[in-house]
């Protein structure tokens, strides 16, 4: 699958919080990655708030890297928002 959800939030035991950072987890990684170049972006990273909340600095890290990189980076704040935003993402067209 192209797309898929990253498992970074939540909380968690200490010690799962130790074996997944020993794994990789890396803080501020969006939610969803969507792994399907379109004629603008190499992909797309996702993170869905909630209608008041506001990126970490470390999600605003994430941003800049992958943004630099030639992602797409956008937050979402419902179901219709995701729904939509996938739907121009796959069918963007370079403009002339």
């Amino acid at each position: 699958m192209l797309m898929f959800a990253v498992p970074n939030g939540g909380s968690r035991r200490r010690i799962e919080a130790k074996i997944m950072k020993a794994e990789g987890v890396t803080a501020g990684v969006a939610d969803v990655l969507f792994l399907y170049p379109n004629s603008e972006y190499h992909g797309l990273c996702i993170e869905f708030k909630t209608e008041k909340g506001r990126q970490q600095p470390s999600q605003k890290c994430f941003q800049q890297a992958v943004e630099a990189q030639g992602y797409q980076y956008a937050i979402v704040r419902s179901v219709e928002d995701f729904i939509e935003l996938v739907k121009k993402y796959v069918f963007q067209t370079r403009k002339a």
